[in-house]
C-alpha cells in the first residue's frame, strides 16, 4: 500500500462503493478480457499503471498463479519507498485474480484479501475489483493513513487508460490485403517527418538510409534491429537465420512534406506492396500518424509478421521521441507475433 491524501467520504468514485470493510471497484474497459488479463499479470505492464497517480513500482519477482507470490516496492512522488508483497490464493486465466496483502515486517502494516473478476462483454471487459479488510475500523485506519479509496480510484483509471492504449495500439483491417496503425505521438509533423525520412533519425525506430525527397526517389532501408536498442538479446528460433543487416530499397509514390509519405515495399517473392504515412497535428505539440500498408500477401503468417513488425517499429518510434527507455527488439515483437496469432 501507499500513502496518500484521505479522501473524503462524500468524494467517493461512483466507480467505487464501501460496504462495512468492504471497498469495490467496478470499470468497463474498452479492450479484450485477454489483453487487460495480460496487463495485470505481466511485469512488463503493471509496473505502467499500478498505484495511485504519480507512483511508479520495481518488481523483485511475480508469479501469477495459484500459491505464487509477487514482491515489489512502490516508489512515492516524495521518494518514500514501500516494501509490499502479495500472495495468490486463487487464480483462473483470463478471468480470476484473487489474493492476499501479506503483513510481515519487511511490508507495511496493512493485511487484506483481493478477488478481481474480469469478464468478457463483447470486445469488451467489466472489471470487478473487491477488497476486504480484517474490519470496518481497520479500513478505517488504512484510509486514514493510506488513503487507500482514493489509491482504488486512481489505480483502477490508470489500468483503464493503459489497456485503452494498448488496444488502441493493435492493428485494424479493413481487407485481408490491408492493415493500418494509428499512433499519438508527442512531437510536432515537422518532427515526425524527420523520423520518417532522415537516416540518422529513421534509424533509430526502423532502419538507417534516406529517402529522397520527390516522388521517384530512392527509399533505403538498412535493417539492424540490434541497433534500436542497448539491451542485448539474441534472435528467436523462428528468425535464427536472419542476418544482422538486411537492405532494402524502395521508390517513393507519394511526396507532400509533413504530411503525406508513400513509397513501395519490397516483399521478395512476395512481390511489391506499398506503405503510406499520414501526420495530423492534432493538438498542441502532437501529431495523429496513421499509417497504412496495402497489397500485403495474403498470407496468415506473413500478415502476423507484419503486424507485429509494425506495431513494434512505431512504438519504438513513439518511445524515442519521448524520451523512453528501448526496449530490445525481439522482446517487445515475439510476444505481439503471440498476441495477432490470437487474433486471426
Amino acid at each position: 500500500m501507499t500513502k496518500k491524501g484521505k479522501l473524503p467520504m462524500s468524494k467517493l468514485s461512483k466507480n467505487v462503493t464501501r460496504n462495512g470493510n468492504e471497498l469495490t471497484a467496478t470499470r468497463l474497459l474498452n479492450a479484450p478480457q485477454e489483453l487487460v488479463y495480460k496487463v495485470w499479470t505481466s511485469p512488463e505492464h503493471i509496473g505502467n499503471w499500478w498505484g495511485p497517480n504519480g507512483f511508479t513500482l520495481t518488481t523483485e519477482y511475480m508469479e501469477v498463479k495459484t500459491g505464487g507470490e509477487w514482491k515489489f516496492t512502490m516508489h512515492g512522488p516524495d521518494g518514500t519507498d514501500f516494501p509490499n508483497k502479495i500472495f495468490f490464493t486463487e487464480v483462473k486465466e483470463p478471468e480470476l485474480i484473487c489474493y492476499r496483502h501479506v503483513d510481515d515486517e519487511n511490508t507495511e502494516e496493512i493485511s487484506f484479501e483481493v478477488q478481481i473478476t474480469l469478464e468478457t462483454l463483447g470486445d469488451k471487459t467489466r472489471l470487478n475489483w473487491k477488497m476486504v479488510f480484517r474490519s470496518s475500523e481497520e479500513l478505517d485506519r488504512v484510509e486514514e493513513k493510506y488513503g487507500a479509496i482514493q489509491g482504488l480510484v486512481e489505480t483502477t483509471q490508470r489500468l483503464v487508460d493503459l489497456t485503452e492504449e494498448l488496444e488502441y495500439d493493435y492493428c485494424s483491417y479493413p481487407d485481408n490485403k490491408t492493415l493500418k496503425l494509428e499512433r499519438i505521438l508527442p512531437a510536432l509533423p515537422e518532427t515526425v517527418w524527420e523520423f520518417l525520412t532522415q537516416s540518422d533519425k529513421k534509424g533509430k525506430w526502423i532502419s538507417r538510409g534516406d529517402v529522397e525527397p520527390k516522388v521517384g526517389g530512392k527509399v533505403t532501408h538498412i535493417f539492424a534491429h540490434k541497433e534500436l536498442s542497448d539491451e542485448v538479446e539474441p534472435n528467436p528460433e523462428k528468425y535464427k537465420d536472419m542476418p544482422d543487416e538486411v537492405t532494402m530499397y524502395g521508390e517513393v509514390l507519394k511526396w507532400s512534406p509533413y504530411s503525406l509519405l508513400s513509397y513501395s515495399w519490397d516483399e521478395g517473392e512476395q512481390g511489391v506492396s506499398e506503405v503510406t504515412f499520414e501526420l495530423e497535428e492534432i493538438e498542441s505539440g502532437k501529431t495523429r500518424l496513421t499509417l497504412t500498408h496495402t497489397q500485403i500477401p495474403d498470407s496468415m503468417d506473413f500478415k502476423v509478421g507484419v503486424s507485429a513488425g509494425w506495431h513494434t517499429h512505431l512504438n519504438i518510434m513513439r518511445d524515442v521521441i519521448s524520451g523512453n527507455p528501448i526496449k530490445g527488439f525481439w522482446g517487445m515483437h515475439m510476444p505481439l507475433e503471440d498476441e495477432y496469432s490470437n487474433r486471426f
